[in-house]
């Protein structure tokens, strides 16, 4: 799903796309929580699409990349399911 390009806080994200994968434009991650999940550290971004293919998510990350100085990519279901961003090597894990 494309998403208007608008900044939405952690909560509003979590909210609208619940269960899904989210790619997130500049998102704004809260250094000082000693957490390793970002969608734990994220304070807020551009949410650009989302979907329950992360695979599908993650081959679109390279359509962004020009636009945003960074990316993550988040799920918002139930945890358990982490996660993680590498924006100098520009690839999207999950543990």
């Amino acid at each position: 799903m494309v998403m208007e390009r608008e900044i939405k806080t952690r909560e509003q994200i979590l909210s609208i796309y619940k269960g899904q994968w989210v790619l997130i434009g500049n998102p704004k991650l809260d250094d000082a929580l000693p957490s390793t999940s970002v969608v734990n550290s994220l304070m807020e971004g551009i949410p650009l699409i989302s979907g329950v293919d992360k695979k599908a998510l993650a081959a679109q990350v390279s359509k962004f990349r020009t636009e945003y100085k960074s990316i993550a990519c988040i799920f918002t279901g139930k945890q358990g399911k982490k996660a993680c961003l590498d924006l100098k090597e520009q690839t999207i894990s999950t543990t």
